[in-house]
């Protein structure tokens, strides 16, 4: 009924340029906790602006409604379609980049799988402090200072990925996080579960998955579909 506790709440405010990005964002984020188990009521309050009735110009307008996240549910290994998909779009767009933020648990497990599927992108890595993947990353390419670089314009705009995989949790800081909700790439996050760390909402999938796990998912899939060695 209307007084059963929400299992999660967000408020989205007044209209402004960025809303439609956000509303989507949290439209799905509102549907993954509303569809978990255990299922259950969400709440999203809405602020508008008086008058709160449309005007007839209002309703006639038409909206162009942008990409909305999707979310590829799974247990910890990844959902293979969405492996599939993910992996095509890698190879698709060579400019990429690998971002990995704080993370827990087997170090070594994830840092061979992030090594990996460096590797068989041909993606660099940026990895936080907190990743605790500095010094265990050997074959693949790090990008060091990564925060102070995305301050400069030039660097910024030399290079600027098409792709981005983000693992572990939300840039540490704002710099970061500004630089990369200013990309307009296809963004993946790969996150076990509920929320997603999306502060700056500019993700556009969610993969319901282990990180290493998908990790070592995606580079198998890229590796399956290498082309030939020459001679």
């Amino acid at each position: 009924g209307l007084l059963t506790p929400a299992l999660w709440s967000a408020d989205l405010h007044t209209y402004d340029e960025a809303m439609d990005a956000r509303a989507g964002n949290l439209a799905a984020q509102a549907c993954a906790y509303a569809t978990q188990t255990p299922a259950g009521p969400v709440h999203v309050n809405l602020r508008f602006r008086e008058p709160l009735t449309p005007t007839a110009e209002a309703r006639a307008q038409e909206f162009e409604h942008g990409p909305v996240v999707r979310r590829v549910a799974s247990t910890n290994a990844p959902d293979p379609d969405a492996v599939a998909s993910i992996a095509a779009r890698m190879r698709d767009n060579p400019r990429g980049l690998i971002y990995v933020g704080h993370m827990e648990g087997d170090v070594a497990a994830f840092a061979d799988a992030v090594e990996a599927l460096s590797i068989a992108s041909g993606y660099p890595v940026v990895a936080e402090a907190t990743s605790r993947l500095r010094g265990r990353l050997g074959e693949a390419v790090i990008v060091d200072a990564a925060e102070a670089l995305t301050r400069s314009e030039k660097i910024s705009d030399w290079y600027r990925p098409d792709f981005v995989l983000r693992l572990g949790r939300a840039p540490l800081t704002r710099g970061m996080l500004e630089w990369m909700a200013s990309l307009g790439a296809d963004q993946v996050i790969v996150a076990p579960g509920l929320p997603w760390p999306d502060p700056s909402r500019s993700a556009t999938e969610v993969l319901a998955s282990g990180e290493a796990e998908a990790c070592n998912a995606l580079a198998a899939a890229l590796d399956d579909n290498s082309p030939p060695d020459a001679g």
